[in-house]
Formats: C-alpha cells, sequence, structure tokens
C-alpha cells in the first residue's frame, strides 16, 4: 500500500493555501519546512519510530525502567491487494495471493506488547478487507494492545461489502476505519453514513491523486547510513512480519518484488530486521529500529521523486520502483480492473 506521510504538519493550513504551496514552491523545500516545524513546535524529530524527545526517552530507560515506545507500526492482514497501484512500496500490485495466518498474529502482537508500548498500529495489506477473518484481526490487536490508537487501513474499495461481523468489531473495540481517498469512484457519503449508523469512527486521508517513490539501486551502491537518515519520517515506518520487526515496508516485503522479477541479489538478511522472540532485551529492540541496516544501500534518497497515482498494467515493470524520475517511468493502463 502506497502511502504518503501520515502526519503532515502542512494540514494545519487550509486546503487552498496547501494546494498552493505544493503547486509553486520544490517539493524539497516543503519537506525541509515540515522536518522544521515539528521539531520547532513540538520539539520532537519527524520520524514515526519515536517521537519521544531525548530527555523523555533517557528518562524512561535509566530511571523508570519502562518499556520503550513505538510511535507507529504496520501489520499487514493480506499482502495482495485489488488496486494494483503503480509503484507500491509494499509491492502489493504484484504479490501472489496471501492472507496472514491469524494464530502467528496473534502470538505476535501479544510477544510485542511485552516488549513495546505502541502509539499507533495499522492494520492493512495490500488490502486487509481482502481477508475473511478481518473481524478477528481487529479484535486481536485490541486485545494485545487495549490502550493504542488501531487503525484498519483500507483502499475504500471494499468497505460498503463488509460484513456485520466486522462492523461490530471496529464499533466494539474503537478501532478506527482509516480510508484512502483514491481518485476512483469511492461511496464517501455511503460509507460515512454506514459507519455513524454502527458507531464507527472513519477517517480518510487526503486526496491521492500523488504518489512518491524512492528509487530502488539495484547495483546496492547507495551509502546506507545516509539513506536511513534521509528516510526518517517519509518511509521507515516499522513493519511486523513473521516474528520479525523491520525498518520499513520496503525491505519486510522485498521477497514478493524478488520472487516476481528473479533478483536473489535483493534479498534481505537477518541483519536487516530483529526477531521479537527469544533472549531479547526490549530496549535493544528498540535502538535497532533507529539504525541503518545493510539493505539500506538500495535506497537512493536524492532522486526521491512524485508522480500522478495510476494503476499498473497487467505485466508491472521494474521499473515503477527503479526508474530515477516520472519521465523515465512508463504510462500504465489506467483502464486495469482492480
Amino acid at each position: 500500500m502506497g502511502r504518503a506521510v501520515e502526519f503532515d504538519i502542512f494540514k494545519l493550513l487550509p486546503p487552498w493555501t496547501r494546494r498552493v504551496a505544493r503547486a509553486v514552491l520544490p517539493a524539497a523545500f516543503i519537506d525541509a519546512v515540515r522536518g522544521r516545524l515539528l521539531h520547532t513546535v513540538y520539539g520532537i524529530g519527524k520520524g514515526v519510530v519515536s517521537r519521544e524527545s531525548r530527555l523523555a526517552t533517557l528518562l524512561r530507560r535509566r530511571v523508570l525502567r519502562a518499556r520503550p515506545v513505538l510511535y507507529h507500526l504496520d501489520v499487514h492482514i493480506a499482502d495482495h491487494c485489488n488496486m494494483r497501484c503503480r509503484g507500491c512500496s509494499h509491492f502489493s500490485n504484484i504479490s501472489k495471493p496471501y492472507l496472514t495466518d491469524i494464530a502467528e498474529f496473534s502470538e505476535d502482537m501479544h510477544r510485542l506488547a511485552g516488549l513495546l508500548s505502541v502509539r499507533e498500529i495499522y492494520l492493512l495489506g495490500g488490502e486487509p478487507l481482502l481477508h475473511p477473518q478481518v473481524d478477528r484481526f481487529v479484535r486481536e490487536a485490541r486485545d494485545a494492545f487495549p490502550r493504542t490508537t488501531i487503525y484498519l487501513f483500507t483502499n475504500s474499495t471494499l468497505v460498503m461489502r463488509m460484513p456485520e461481523s466486522v462492523w461490530r468489531a471496529l464499533a466494539e473495540t474503537h478501532v478506527v476505519l482509516y480510508c484512502d481517498r483514491y481518485p476512483v469512484d469511492l461511496p464517501v457519503d455511503e460509507i460515512d453514513r454506514t459507519a455513524a449508523e454502527h458507531g464507527v469512527k472513519v477517517r480518510w486521508t487526503e486526496d491521492r491523486s500523488e504518489f512518491f517513490t524512492i528509487p530502488l539501486d539495484l547495483t546496492g551502491s547507495q551509502d546506507a547510513a545516509a539513506s536511513f537518515a534521509a528516510c526518517s519520517g517519509v518511509d521507515n515506518c516499522v513493519n511486523l512480519r513473521h516474528g520479525r520487526l523491520y525498518p520499513c515496508a520496503r525491505i519486510a516485503y522485498i521477497d514478493i518484488f524478488r520472487e516476481h522479477f528473479g533478483r536473489e541479489d535483493l534479498a534481505a538478511t537477518d541483519a536487516d530486521s530483529i526477531s521479537i522472540y527469544g533472549d531479547v532485551d526490549r530496549w535493544a529492540v528498540m535502538d535497532f529500529l533507529k539504525t541503518p541496516v545493510p539493505w539500506c544501500r538500495h535506497c537512493d534518497q536524492e532522486h526521491l521523486y512524485r508522480y500522478p497515482w495510476s494503476k499498473s498494467g497487467a505485466e508491472s515493470g521494474i521499473e515503477q520502483w527503479t526508474a530515477t524520475g516520472p519521465s523515465e517511468t512508463p504510462e500504465s493502463n489506467e483502464g486495469e480492473s482492480r
């Protein structure tokens, strides 16, 4: 599921002001100002791994001996998707059908809850509503993290097909239905009305008419530390998969890309993620998530660019992820079915 940064201080501005700013000002300038405002106004970095000040972290670690606080966590319910967005950062548009096992999910979530406090959890994909047991995932997530803000993050196209059991689970667990606003025909008013009838809170993203991509460097010649530093608050949303924490979705799901294009040289190793099982220190886990991993050398942060959203064609070329600018990316087939 491709995405923009979840927290955008520019959302505090009126919509027309944001549109003008993004049309006139360079994207790099906007990103720099956003980071500066977050640091100045909130006294925190813009990262989605941690938003605690250094002092607060020190007190929690050395004095209170409390669990570390992870700000943002992504967990797939399904790897595949019905939208096939071009350049999906989770590689869901080229994924074979895969549904997460509910027993493994429950075990992993409860184990993680013993290690870290998590502020926000996103149950997503792929498209999570493709899983026939969505309601069970919602309830298991809430059982493991009773005080965390939890979102069921969907592309919105299947919401009106959700069974009553899902609406009931969302309402009873106070999990937010987070809907993507892609430039397709979406029953926005109907979704809002149905959610209200069920007592479910709905949140919508801004218009998704634009995506961004960080080109893949297939040679792995980038500086890993520099790539990681540039990625903070941009795309480094921690992902939980098969009992391991990954610094981003790209590394967590690179096996999908690797298998699809036959690129065994892009495989992630154990050094690129950390297990939540065994004799693992909780602060060692948090330290790992704040540190570059070897696979970061494949991300060409210098050539990050934005492009109009569209669906990928039946044959999804590697250029969607390797091109260093929109002019190098072939036009996609926008008429491709979901």
